[in-house]
């Protein structure tokens, strides 16, 4: 499940022990831009998670992918929604992937997304493009393979839709400009036939 809003709180961060080893949880508090704003606090489990959190600048617009948990505790329900994933929201954009060190800065993250594909062009070869925003599901083909013209050579998951890209001509993979969970744009370049 996925929801947008603007980050208002981070959590105190608890620590602990179990029987499987050392626990850490954290957490956050959104507040969602409907006509009724609703603040929504969820949980984030482990220390790739609680990072994430942290890493939010306070104020900032966000997605939260999450999955909600219910457990009673004397007869009654308590119900826990538990963070997988946060990521900057942008609007009329796709989401950039959210890791512990994800830069939340716009402006700089940008500018080196130009930068691979000035590679490919310099090396040669017919360029494959991205048709359209979203994230690198699968590369089918490796540097080296031969593919025929509208071979499928990789799926790019845009809006939990899967969408192949297929080669514009006959050749030999020359280069490969992202990797599997890259997040693309629309005409990016993502390799290179010969």
């Amino acid at each position: 499940m996925e929801i947008t809003g603007k980050l208002i709180q981070i959590l105190p961060e608890v620590q602990g022990e179990s029987a499987r080893g050392p626990w850490v949880r954290g957490g956050f508090v959104i507040e969602t831009g409907d006509d009724y704003p609703r603040k929504v606090a969820f949980t984030a489990f482990g220390e790739e998670r609680v990072a994430m959190a942290k890493n939010v600048p306070m104020g900032s617009m966000v997605q939260v992918t999450f999955t909600p948990e219910s457990r009673e505790f004397n007869e009654r329900w308590y119900t826990d929604l538990r963070c997988s994933r946060i990521q900057p929201f942008v609007p009329g954009q796709m989401p950039q992937a959210a890791a512990g060190n994800y830069n939340w800065n716009p402006a700089p993250a940008a500018a080196p997304a130009a930068a691979p594909a000035a590679a490919p062009a310099a090396a040669g070869g017919t360029e494959v493009k991205c048709p359209l925003a979203g994230s690198v599901f699968k590369l089918k083909v490796k540097v080296g393979d031969k593919v025929e013209a509208n071979q499928e050579v990789a799926i790019i998951e845009a809006l939990k839709m899967e969408n192949p890209v297929v080669a514009p001509c006959a050749g030999t993979v020359n280069s490969i400009s992202v990797k599997e969970t890259d997040t693309v744009v629309d005409g990016q370049t993502l390799m290179t036939i010969a």
